[in-house]
């Protein structure tokens, strides 16, 4: 419960993450099912994301407003947004005319999200960038900085290839250790982290999850481990050869 909030995606990544533990430890959930809870789960999203957007109190919500808000055009444009569709990072390369960073971006990008450490950098990281191109100033900061668009301004193509590698190489870990954990909780915690690791895509977002929102897994893990040397009779800090002598 210590991970929900207001805001549709971290409602959305716990029932992931339940399921995904569910399915793994209780009764697999069938591929069908999955399939017909996500077009579900992104409908509630999207109506929420319409109703939040249209400024129209729920008491005067019409017919004609609801089918304003579903049509072909705006459902289209809400899964391009929330997936990073590849015009976002060609617009950011376009705006900046052959202009590369050479790595700058990225670790200011990463600290964007910490109080206070991270407010010395936040001129030079991505989202700043991204949306001084669009809006031609940074007081607005509403639009995330798609992961691939960069990547590609700090280090070209390059940069693109290394770091899906990398992010590629992080999941597959993240993965082993969700099929090989020993209880529903720990598999609900590395799935949450391998969702938002991947979703929505951006290294600001995904530090801004690693920052706010897993607290209640890393007390877990903290406590866990604390128990474990607590039963076995050493101190974390205690040599090998003192343990087992």
């Amino acid at each position: 419960m210590a991970n929900f909030n207001y805001n549709r995606g971290t409602m959305l990544g716990p029932v992931v993450g339940l399921a995904a533990a569910f399915s793994l430890h209780v009764r697999r959930i069938p591929f069908k099912a999955v399939v017909l809870a996500g077009v579900l789960a992104l409908s509630i999203a999207f109506a929420f994301g319409s109703y939040r957007a249209s400024g129209v109190d729920v008491t005067e919500m019409s017919a004609s407003v609801i089918a304003e808000a579903w049509n072909a055009e705006n459902i289209v444009e809400f899964v391009q947004i929330y997936a990073s569709a590849p015009q976002m990072s060609a617009y950011l390369i376009e705006a900046l005319e052959g202009t590369f960073y050479y790595g700058k971006t990225l670790l200011p990008s990463l600290a964007y999200p910490i109080p206070v450490l991270g407010k010395p950098y936040r001129d030079a990281s991505g989202p700043v960038i991204f949306n001084e191109a669009i809006y031609g100033t940074s007081e607005p900061l509403d639009q995330v900085i798609p992961l691939n668009g960069e990547l590609y301004i700090n280090l070209h193509l390059a940069g693109v290839i290394i770091g899906n590698v990398l992010l590629g190489g992080f999941l597959v870990w993240l993965q082993g250790k969700f099929i090989a954990a020993p209880n529903l909780v720990e598999t609900y915690a590395w799935a949450m982290m391998a969702l938002w690791t991947v979703f929505p895509g951006s290294l600001s977002v995904t530090s801004q999850i690693y920052m706010y929102s897993f607290w209640p897994i890393y007390t877990y893990f903290i406590i866990k481990r604390a128990s474990r040397w607590s039963a076995e009779g050493v101190s974390p800090g205690e040599p090998e050869a003192v343990r087992y002598s």
